[in-house]
């Protein structure tokens, strides 16, 4: 995401986020980790938690974050004439 990290690395700053951006750079990283699946599967013949449920743990957990960041903005939409995501 675009956004800058706060000091503490749990919590973005809020009032940098971009309610703009957020389409776009969830569809980013949702390619991004498209690409990173693809990569997974074909780097392995046998699958095992280190080499596929671990690295897919990582990716979830990317747009987990990245969706928590958004939360405000998105509330903020919701409250607005705005189009919804």
């Amino acid at each position: 995401m675009s956004t800058p990290e706060s000091p503490r690395e749990d919590l973005p700053v809020f009032s940098r986020i971009r309610p703009e951006a957020i389409e776009s750079e969830l569809e980013a990283l949702i390619e991004d980790n498209r690409r990173s699946l693809q990569r997974l599967l074909a780097e392995n013949e046998e699958y095992t938690w280190d080499n596929l449920i671990a690295p897919l743990e990582e990716l979830e957990d990317r747009l987990a974050r990245f969706w928590s960041r958004t939360a405000p903005a998105r509330r903020g939409r919701q409250r607005s004439p705005a189009p919804r995501l």
